[in-house]
């Protein structure tokens, strides 16, 4: 029988970022959909990360693209006991650092 899923507890993973090494991205029509495993609990999660964040946030006040922090939760759709009704996942939160392309093609 397999493992018991990890009761909700909100949770900031300090190195949360690093699984999300391992995520897919996919483009949508408003923004770009990050899909892999919660660190925590590792049920399959994903994050949009609307066009707004990954274009107009990420502009400084020159109008060069830069980096930007986001902030990333799981919300997998699997069962964890004391999750509060209107809430997904398993609690756990990390921050994540999104780059514009257009960032890295400066500080080339």
């Amino acid at each position: 029988m397999g493992e018991q899923p990890k009761a909700y507890e909100p949770t900031v993973i300090k190195d949360g970022w690093k699984a999300m090494k391992t995520w897919q991205p996919t483009q949508e029509e408003n923004g770009w959909r990050l899909t892999g495993k919660c660190p925590r609990c590792q049920h399959e999660t994903s994050r949009l990360v609307p066009t707004e964040i990954t274009t107009f946030a990420l502009e400084d006040e020159e109008g060069d693209m830069k980096s930007g922090k986001y902030e990333v939760w799981c919300e997998c759709g699997e069962t964890h006991s004391g999750r509060p009704d209107g809430k997904a996942g398993c609690g756990a939160h990390w921050g994540a650092e999104i780059t514009h392309p257009e960032a890295e093609e400066q500080s080339s």
